[in-house]
């Protein structure tokens, strides 16, 4: 049967309404399906959007009909994207987007035009890219704090080890290498007990692992040893690392080097307890003075009366023999403390350090040689020259006992350094300047850290009894200290020991060398107020000044001497007085006898003084100042010198008043 053209064509029309309805049933399908949102366009106007359009923006459908497009995009980015909503082209972008709610969305865009419902309008496929952008933010962010961490722990200046739960090292970073001396290579997979020392108590490391194993952190020093023998000393702290279900894997272990630090805690410790020994010894040393002082002027006195050559008087020598041992002996014990003042004056090191190594050379033996190393441009120090060789004796003699059994070599370097803000050289602090460092070394026995931390203490000593006093390197350690300088030691048995003394150069150029003056047994026949709070002392004085012809008169202290003088203050020509007495020191005596008489010479005894120096002495009027015992020859020239200092004032006053 033949259809008729009219039938015909109703037919195709409806094949393709139903096409059509099926096309459109397709599309909301996939509309509905997809992930992405779609939002259709004409002329920038919202016409239809899908299901998952509504969710990424927030809206109803009736809320985005209409819409113009470019209001759903974040108003910094609309400009830069009305090219792609008005394309002719299929385009490819990236926007932020604004919801309803005015919250930020990132969106990945593919739009392109098509013809729709009969009408040409533009489809854009929008996925969103929130969480996805986040998590890529998250990764890079994690990528750059763990690249961080890395850097952080490789340049650390802190030792980082990470070890597994049976000790073997699986880390290390860079400053490991730096401290301990050996390569990432040599640590990676040892046990890492290899580092530790014998310096730690016994047991010490066992408690450590057994804290560890239970869980907790632990903090303290640990001295551990480096690839070349030597040591130091670190601030530790280790840790356990624990997985998900809290089982150990790990544990981790900062250490800091404080061997420095150390070093300082303990020269501050070995500088207080020196300090305390030295203000006990002085103050024994200074009773024993008055003692002494009387002793040897009574035997002097006995020693004038006898006949020369009897058997009193070879006794009585004997005993002021011993007498100067005790005197030198005590100023040995007042230069410890720092209470031997002398005078001090610019000087060069190097006359004392060859007149020493002529000196040494004599008593040590032929197995022991002296290599001399000594800077003939080092400047001065402010100094006395007695006292610089007794440094240099007492370390050089130091050195040969310690290589007495087997040999070895003794070396003198002197040069001069410059100390910069860093204010350290060979690990030790000091203020920076320029300085004149004396090194005594020698390969001889060494010592431990036992005996290193002695060796200055007055009476320490390890030789054998009758082999030495022990104050030798105390009484270094106290004219280093008066200077202030510094004394450093570096020793370990068996490898000898190095004395390093640092003395503060002398900004001044002229040297000049102590002579000692002779002193001259003299009378007179002036009028002495002589004071002291030592009765065997006054009766000393009175008796031997007497024998000279001075007219003496005596007081206990210094409010009766004070009296006296108030009294008649023309009475006496010369005052001596001593300077530590109860009531009124000799230097507030001095000062109410000066305001009272200005030209009133006056002489002040001590046993020691930290009080006055012979400026300050000189700046209140005080001509003489004596160190106790003072034999009676030194008493008779300070008050010579001071009457004949007197005497040429008057007669320059008497001179200048006839012009």
């Amino acid at each position: 049967m033949k259809l008729d053209k009219a039938d015909a064509g109703g037919s195709e029309k409806a094949r393709m309404a139903e096409k059509l309805l099926e096309s459109e049933a397709r599309l909301q399908f996939f509309s509905a399906a997809t992930s992405e949102g779609i939002i259709i366009h004409e002329g920038g106007r919202i016409v239809d959007v899908n299901q998952r359009g509504l969710e990424i923006y927030g809206y109803q459908l009736e809320e985005m009909i209409g819409m113009d497009v470019a209001e759903t995009w974040a108003p910094e980015d609309r400009d830069k994207i009305q090219a792609h909503i008005l394309a002719k082209t299929e385009t490819l972008y990236e926007a932020a987007g604004v919801r309803k709610d005015g919250s930020r969305i990132h969106c990945e865009v593919i739009a392109r035009n098509l013809k729709w419902n009969g009408k040409h309008v533009r489809i854009a496929l929008i996925r969103d890219m929130t969480d996805r952008k986040k998590r890529e933010t998250e990764l890079r962010r994690a990528e750059k704090e763990r690249s961080l961490l890395i850097s952080a722990v490789e340049q650390s200046a802190e030792v980082i080890i990470i070890t597994d739960t049976k000790g073997i090292i699986e880390y290390v970073n860079s400053a490991f290498s730096k401290i301990t001396g050996y390569w990432k290579n040599e640590a990676l997979g040892r046990d890492i007990r290899f580092l530790r020392s014998d310096r730690q108590e016994r047991g010490f490391h066992r408690r450590i692992w057994q804290m560890l194993a239970e869980g907790n952190a632990w903090k303290g020093r640990l001295i551990c040893q480096k690839k070349d023998g030597g040591y130091f000393t670190s601030e530790t702290s280790i840790s356990p690392i624990f997985d998900p279900d809290g089982v150990i894997v790990n544990y981790i272990g900062g250490m800091h080097d404080v061997s420095a630090m150390v070093k300082l805690e303990e020269q501050y410790q070995q500088s207080q307890k020196m300090e305390t020994i030295g203000t006990l010894a002085g103050g024994i040393a200074h009773d024993f003075n008055n003692i002494l002082y009387a002793a040897m002027g009574f035997t002097e006195l006995a020693y004038n009366d006898v006949p020369k050559g009897s058997r009193a008087a070879v006794c009585l020598e004997s005993i002021m023999a011993s007498h100067k041992r005790a005197s030198d002996l005590i100023n040995q014990i007042l230069t410890f403390s720092r209470q031997n003042k002398q005078d001090r004056k610019p000087i060069r090191i190097q006359p004392a350090l060859k007149e020493a190594v002529k000196l040494i050379r004599k008593i040590i033996p032929t197995n022991i040689e002296i290599r001399q190393k000594i800077n003939a441009d080092c400047g001065p120090i402010l100094a006395d020259a007695i006292q610089i060789h007794q440094i240099v004796m007492n370390l050089c003699t130091n050195a040969f006992h310690a290589m007495q059994e087997k040999g070895g070599v003794m070396t003198i370097r002197l040069d001069s350094i410059r100390v910069g803000p860093e204010r350290s050289h060979l690990g030790v602090s000091l203020e920076p300047g320029y300085y004149i460092v004396l090194e005594v070394a020698d390969t001889g026995v060494g010592m431990d850290a036992a005996v290193l931390k002695r060796i200055f203490e007055p009476f320490f000593t390890t030789k054998e009894v009758g082999k030495g006093t022990g104050l030798g390197l105390a009484t270094v350690h106290g004219i280093v200290k008066e200077y202030d300088g510094v004394i450093h030691v570096t020793s370990e048995p068996g490898r000898g020991s190095s004395f390093f003394v640092f003395f503060p150069a002398c900004p001044q150029e002229e040297v000049v060398n102590l002579k000692a003056e002779d002193l001259a047994d003299l009378k007179g026949t002036e009028r002495i107020l002589f004071v002291d709070d030592d009765e065997m002392i006054v009766r000393f004085a009175e008796r031997s000044l007497k024998s000279k012809g001075y007219d003496i008169h005596s007081r206990s202290n210094g409010m009766e001497a004070l009296e006296a003088f108030r009294a008649d203050p023309h009475r006496y020509d010369v005052v001596v007085t001593d300077m530590n007495m109860p009531r009124m020191t000799g230097t507030e005596l001095a000062e109410k006898i000066l305001q009272i008489r200005p030209e009133m010479p006056i002489i002040l005894c001590t046993g020691f003084s930290e009080a006055i120096s012979k400026e300050k002495m000189q700046a209140m009027g005080i001509v003489e100042l004596l160190y106790k015992p003072v034999i009676t020859k030194k008493l008779l020239k300070a008050i010579r010198t001071a009457m004949d200092k007197e005497q040429q004032k008057e007669l320059n006053h008497e001179a200048n008043s006839g012009d």
